[in-house]
């Protein structure tokens, strides 16, 4: 399960609403094996916009995870992980170091199956608040719809934190943000709120840290 907002947001693992896919999931049979799809190498920046359509099948996550997992070892690594692309923009190592340590529940630094659905519905919710924020449809987020979109997916920042992230991620440029630069940035703040919850051991929104803490926190992103 997502680590869980008290505001009702998924960080980190499963969303169970029903955004389409991330990327366009084929139709096309694969091989003559019923029901099993092909998934393409490149997932589109921009998911079809419409809600009323179901998830993807079991057999269509399948086809995905199998074509990250390009060795067949059963499981996808970091650098597997990072194959993903959005929209043509490759996500940066980093990115995929940090859905790694979110995602990766049993703590051994691959994605398993089930773990990779987590990944994909979170990926789903991202692009579906990214489309919605970006209100003049350049494929860029400003300032004013990045606001929008973060709080679509839960991550409910108080502005003075906000503007912090925004100036870190943009990097001072008035283009706004990319897809891949709007997944690295939600990585971030699911990897902090995992960290986070892993500390407020009586679950009530409040933690103690010691400076050593603080600094492996910092490390960890």
């Amino acid at each position: 399960m997502y680590p869980y907002n008290n505001t009702g947001g998924y960080y980190g693992g499963y969303y169970s609403g029903n955004f389409t896919s991330y990327g366009m999931q084929p139709t096309v049979p694969y091989g003559t094996m019923s029901g099993s799809y092909v998934a393409p190498q490149s997932y589109s920046q921009r998911p079809p916009q419409s809600m009323s359509q179901p998830g993807a099948s079991p057999a269509e996550l399948q086809a995905w995870f199998r074509a990250v997992d390009r060795d067949n070892s059963g499981t996808i690594s970091v650098t597997e992980l990072q194959t993903l692309q959005f929209g043509g923009r490759s996500i940066e190592y980093k990115t995929a170091c940090k859905l790694m340590k979110v995602f990766d529940r049993d703590g051994n630094f691959s994605i398993d199956f089930n773990e990779y659905v987590n990944l994909h519905y979170f990926i789903q919710s991202l692009q579906f608040a990214f489309v919605s924020g970006d209100k003049d449809g350049s494929g860029f987020l400003d300032f004013n719809e990045i606001g929008t979109a973060l709080s679509a997916t839960g991550f409910n920042l108080s502005p003075e934190t906000f503007k912090l992230f925004y100036q870190k991620y943009s990097l001072g440029s008035n283009a706004g943000i990319p897809f891949t630069v709007f997944l690295d940035l939600a990585a971030d703040l699911a990897l902090l709120r995992k960290r986070f919850q892993q500390l407020d051991n009586d679950k009530d929104g409040w933690i103690g840290v010691t400076y050593d803490q603080l600094l492996s926190i910092s490390a960890d992103l």
